[in-house]
């Protein structure tokens, strides 16, 4: 199989509806590639970090800020960059709050969450030096493999 990448654009003068709009683009993108039982923790996994770079990112300004989803799908790999226009933020804390087991007792917090689901779904993830931009890895198999 060829790499395959493809950019996706959001804006959340459309709010939170423009995830959900967004998402289903990627979904029906990757269909083609990736098997059925990889398809919702994709979804659910873009969705959260997507929702984060407009509620954290950009401090749930639904004015006119952007943000970008790329996704690059190479032979047994996914790799999706989702990146806002806001400030970041300090994710080393993030790291340090929420070390590598999620706590069934923190599925519930606001703070968090998203992070807990990329590890839980198999993904990998890193941010730039800003934190603003999050890169998930995660290995897949291709349906025709």
């Amino acid at each position: 199989m060829k790499r395959a990448e493809k950019k996706y654009e959001f804006c959340t003068e459309r709010g939170l509806d423009a995830v959900n709009s967004e998402v289903e683009k990627i979904i029906d993108y990757v269909d083609g590639y990736l098997h059925e039982t990889e398809l919702f923790g994709l979804r659910l996994v873009v969705t959260e970090m997507m929702n984060n770079a407009i509620i954290h990112g950009n401090k749930n300004d639904f004015g006119n800020v952007s943000g970008t989803v790329v996704l690059d799908l190479k032979k047994q790999e996914i790799q999706i960059t989702i990146a806002d226009e806001g400030e970041g933020f300090e994710w080393t804390k993030l790291l340090i709050e929420k070390s590598i087991s999620p706590d069934p007792g923190e599925t519930l917090s606001a703070n968090g969450r998203g992070y807990m689901l990329v590890r839980m779904y198999g993904f990998t993830y890193s941010f730039n030096a800003s934190g603003n931009e999050v890169e998930l890895i995660k290995e897949v198999k291709l349906k025709n493999e």
